[in-house]
């Protein structure tokens, strides 16, 4: 039997947005919104918060909305959420919704 050695580490982020880069691709794709800049808006609108949240651009989440990008946020003691995002406005406002904290767990300082 081999020996396995692992720890556990603390990340610097308490949250995930994870961003699909796959909707695009698709036929019935958003062609006008693109998955890079969803991820450079979010990284520079979330750059105030302390902790920051980890934003990652990923593969497909499974959900695939017609002319729509899906964006899913996990962490901060809520439970997972997907919204569709058709254009640029759209996630600008949809952005705090996806980082809204349980006002139940405490947050790191």
């Amino acid at each position: 039997m081999s020996h396995i050695s692992a720890s556990i580490e603390t990340p610097s982020w308490d949250a995930v947005i994870l961003i699909c880069k796959d909707c695009r691709k698709r036929k019935n794709g958003p062609q006008h919104l693109k998955s890079k800049a969803l991820v450079k808006i979010a990284r520079r609108d979330l750059r105030v918060l302390k902790p920051r949240p980890r934003v990652v651009a990923v593969s497909c989440l499974g959900v695939c909305p017609k002319r729509a990008i899906a964006v899913a946020s996990l962490g901060n003691g809520s439970p997972p959420r997907v919204i569709r995002i058709e254009n640029r406005a759209d996630f600008a406002d949809a952005l705090p919704l996806l980082i809204r904290r349980d006002p139940r767990v405490p947050q790191a300082q």
